[in-house]
């Protein structure tokens, strides 16, 4: 009620407020890989979780927003840390956060706000990231230990020379 708009844009970008005696703002960015996947689940589950049904489980539709706008954040601060072995760490804790948003949509199931046909689609997609970010998380790892390997080769080789040199 009370929204204005524009005609749509050759890019989409969407800003959506409502007065309802708060103020506040927050933003889900996607890239990468998959990005427009990743972000048309974000919205289908918040699309689902704003029914007028859905006010009857307090929190629910925040609790939602919340885990899934964690996703990409975790993701971008890994990558923003000084060891690779933190985007690992991080990659895990996104895909907890999946684990969050589940509980949320199991919810969402057993309050009849969404039909299950429905939950089982939505569970698929999750499934599907989370077996990216374990992918992710096992492939930094292994780089990890590579580089290890390499640099405890590179140490004894090292002082196999300095102690053929003695």
């Amino acid at each position: 009620r009370g929204a204005a708009g524009r005609p749509r844009p050759d890019q989409l970008k969407v800003s959506v407020g409502y007065l309802a005696g708060h103020i506040g703002e927050g933003e889900i960015g996607y890239g990468g890989t998959n990005a427009e996947a990743r972000a048309q689940l974000a919205a289908e589950i918040v699309h689902t979780l704003t029914t007028a049904k859905c006010r009857c489980v307090p929190g629910i539709r925040g609790q939602a927003i919340r885990a899934s706008g964690s996703v990409p954040d975790l993701l971008a601060e890994g990558c923003g840390k000084p060891e690779s072995l933190e985007l690992a760490r991080y990659a895990d804790m996104a895909a907890g956060s999946l684990s969050e948003l589940r509980s949320q949509l199991f919810r969402a199931l057993d309050t009849d706000i969404i039909a299950r046909t429905r939950f089982e689609e939505l569970d698929a997609q999750i499934d599907e990231l989370r077996a990216m970010l374990f992918s992710l998380a096992q492939s930094v790892r292994e780089r990890n230990k590579a580089r290890e390997t390499d640099h405890v080769i590179k140490q004894k080789s090292k002082r196999r020379s300095h102690t053929s040199e003695n």
